[in-house]
């Protein structure tokens, strides 16, 4: 399996962003974008994985960093719709 296109790197990222805003919507933190799109490698059909740090607190006394780990999948029915999120594990 080769290297996924960019459009569907960027809407991989788009989508474990949002995963992950959703899930620390009461928290501050900050995410990088580029460094998800980097980091992006392809775990099977249609699937890929990511590993990401999100700083909480980013310039605050109480700044933590963490690692986050994401899987998503592609819709073989549907491949123009954006991936699923399928794994989603902050490594505290």
């Amino acid at each position: 399996m080769g290297h996924p296109s960019d459009g569907a790197i960027a809407a991989l990222a788009t989508e474990q962003h949002g995963a992950i805003t959703t899930k620390l919507a009461d928290r501050s933190f900050e995410l990088d974008p580029k460094y998800m799109l980097a980091n992006v490698k392809p775990s099977g059909e249609r699937q890929f994985e990511l590993s990401s740090t999100v700083c909480f607190d980013c310039g605050l006394p109480s700044e933590k960093k963490q690692q986050v780990d994401c899987r998503a999948q592609f819709d073989p029915a549907n491949p123009a719709a954006p991936p699923a999120v399928t794994f989603l594990n902050f490594v505290w």
